[in-house]
């Protein structure tokens, strides 16, 4: 109540704890931040501090796709929490044995689920990453007939979440989120590397590039699948619940190539060759 007084929000404190003292709202009060409005009497700010339902919420979006460093900034601009606070609390060891990934996984990319939410405006870094976690175990792990799904597929949860965010970085056409699963599946079938570059980009020191360059493509990370075959260690960002599902379910066919079409598709192909003819299409339409 003296940060009342001396912020100017009331004029005399002495008064304001006798009527405290008095209603017995002294022993309710809320130690948060407030948002008070001019000429807010004694007891309608007692009123106020010692009522949950006046506890100032922030709206924080979190949209599918993003990675734990731009929820960070994010969450920094929001709530003015570091963002360093927040990278840190996503490294939480209990949180990552919670969803059994113990010893597999350094943070929980992957696992921030893409939603929008009502927070305190006092929340601190731990306290939103445990609403992202458990939001995801809500949507992901206790969905039982999606989970036996997986089981039945032979793919752990680090695996349907790790191809989910590739498939999520790779379109947001929805129409098109089970068909590059297919494509994943068919080549992690046939044994050849995936070559997905957001994989790349996910790991580039200078973040992501408009259009990677032959150069960037041998860099040296796990997380290159034009160099390591199979997944990469981890998700390279965090997928929304559509993008981890297609990677359980992928589309039937039996196309192992894909490029883009320049209008935010993709043209998908069977044959190297014809991956060539769609890949120079490509070229021509950037001239």
């Amino acid at each position: 109540m003296n940060n009342l007084e001396s912020q100017k929000i009331i004029s005399d404190g002495f008064s304001l704890k006798l009527v405290a003292k008095i209603t017995g709202l002294d022993k309710k009060i809320y130690a948060r931040n407030y948002i008070f409005k001019p000429g807010m009497g004694n007891f309608e700010i007692l009123t106020m501090i010692s009522n949950p339902k006046y506890i100032e919420t922030v709206r924080l979006r979190v949209l599918e796709g993003w990675t734990i460093r731009k929820i960070s900034e994010t969450v920094e601009n929001r709530f003015g929490i570091d963002k360093s606070e927040f990278v840190k609390a996503t490294q939480n060891p209990e949180l990552i044995k919670k969803l059994g990934l113990e010893g597999k996984v350094k943070n929980l990319e992957g696992f921030l689920f893409p939603d929008t939410y009502t927070l305190d405006i006092n929340s601190d870094a731990n306290d939103i990453v445990n609403v992202l976690v458990n939001r995801f175990i809500e949507k992901i792990i206790d969905d039982k007939n999606f989970m036996n799904e997986m089981n039945a597929k032979g793919m752990t949860l680090l695996e349907a979440v790790t191809l989910g965010s590739i498939i999520d970085a790779e379109t947001h056409i929805k129409d098109e989120l089970e068909i590059i699963s297919g494509v994943y599946h068919n080549r992690l079938k046939k044994k050849m590397r995936l070559e997905a570059d957001p994989t790349v980009q996910y790991v580039l020191p200078d973040g992501p590039k408009e259009r990677l360059l032959y150069k960037d493509l041998e860099i040296n990370s796990p997380y290159n699948t034009y160099r390591n075959f199979g997944l990469p260690p981890g998700p390279i960002n965090n997928p929304g619940l559509e993008e981890i599902k297609s990677a359980v379910n992928p589309a039937k066919h039996n196309y192992i190539f894909f490029v883009a079409t320049g209008d935010g598709g993709h043209k998908f192909s069977e044959t190297y060759d014809q991956h060539l003819k769609a890949a120079e299409e490509y070229r021509k339409k950037l001239k």
